[in-house]
This record gives C-alpha cells, structure tokens and sequence, in this order.
C-alpha cells in the first residue's frame, strides 16, 4: 500500500473472538505502517487458527521528463502503471499527453489511481521575445525568458551579425535576464542571432532586435 494512506485487515467473519498482534480484538483493523501482522481468530467450540500477513510499501513510478513537442507535452514516467495526471491539481486525465498548451509556466501533478501521489514536475513552454529597449525606462528593459530557470544546465548564446559571442550564460536556478550589455557597456543597437539549447533537448534560434541609446 501507499505511504501516507491505510490498509484494512480483516481476519473474516464466523468467529467468537479475535486477537490481533496489535492488541486489537475486532474481526477487521485499519493500519498505516508496514510490517508483519498476525491475528488469531476463536470459533464458538474454542478451536483456535492464527494466520499473518506481511505489509510493505509499494514502488511508484517516478517521473523521468516531460517532453515538448511544440504546444503538446508528454510525461514520461520510470515504469507503466494505472496512473492519473493533472495540470491543477484537481481535473485528472488517463492520458499522460497534454495538448494546445498556451506559452507558460506549468506543474504536472502525478497519482495512483488509487489517490497515491507519485510526485510533481515543473515545466515551460517558452515565450522568447524578439526584442528588448534597454533604456531604463523600466519597460522591456530586459531580455527574459519565464520558466527556463526550471531547466539548469541550459545554454544561451548571443552573437552579433558578423558572429562574435556577445552575451553568455549557462541556466543554474536563476532566471534568464540580460539588460543587452557586455560588462555594463550597451552593446549597438541592431539585430542579434541567439542559439539557446534546452537541458531537457530542446533547441531555439532566431534575431533579438536590441534598442539601445547611442
């Protein structure tokens, strides 16, 4: 059975009297922990029987990944299994394939049918924009992409048209944010190429128009 959820023994009916390893003496009991439990159950002649059951925790699944395939993400779990699937924690689906998601940040929540949680997973679908005014007037003054903090070890290049690297950074927990500067100095106002590779294997390119002051 599930940790943090109970089973109930019954030792069946027909008998005057039972005595349970617990110290019970009813024909069923509830418990939450596993272990091995006996019962001894007395008929109305005095003739006893005992029996004894092993309990242990079962073994979930884990959650490897989820999987972006443009607006469609797929979870994808460490073992088959009767297993339900949310987005809110509330409305569960069968299917472990979530379709025409909008751009986002989202949690997908995974449980036993029987209600045992296997565990939740953070995931994004990327807006990146194409264009930031670094001017300090504190309007799209940065270049951010919302969620890529979930995936670290993430990588974000910036090269200007010739090919020179301009701007760096490798995703460790922090958000992605570059004021379009290269050691505090704004960088010319142009079109710049960007290569931003995924932890999870997903691959982006495409311009940033940067509007800097000259």
């Amino acid at each position: 059975f599930c940790k943090g959820k109970t089973v109930t023994l019954d030792a069946g009916p027909g008998f005057t009297s039972y005595l349970w390893s617990t110290g019970a003496t009813t024909q069923t009991i509830t418990v939450s922990s596993p272990g091995n439990y006996s019962v001894t159950a007395t008929n109305m002649f005095g003739c006893s029987n005992t029996d004894n059951i092993q309990l242990s925790y079962s073994v979930l699944a884990e959650i490897v990944s989820v999987n972006i395939n443009n607006n469609t993400a797929t979870v994808v779990l460490s073992s088959s299994g009767n297993y339900e699937y949310s987005l809110d924690n509330s409305s569960w689906q069968d299917s472990n394939v979530f379709s025409n998601l909008g751009m986002g940040e989202y949690i997908v929540y995974v449980r036993t049918k029987s209600g045992c949680i296997i565990g939740q997973k953070p995931f994004s679908i990327f807006n990146i924009p194409n264009a930031i005014s670094p001017n300090g007037d504190g309007i799209n003054d940065k270049w951010k992409i919302a969620g890529l903090e979930n995936y670290t070890g993430s990588e974000i290049h910036v090269f200007d048209r010739k090919g020179v690297l301009v701007f760096k950074q490798i995703i460790n927990k922090k958000p992605l944010e570059w004021d379009g500067k290269i050691n505090g100095s704004p960088i010319p106002t142009g079109n710049y190429w960007y290569s931003i590779k995924v932890s999870d294997g997903r691959n982006y390119t495409g311009w940033l128009l940067i509007k800097n002051r000259e």
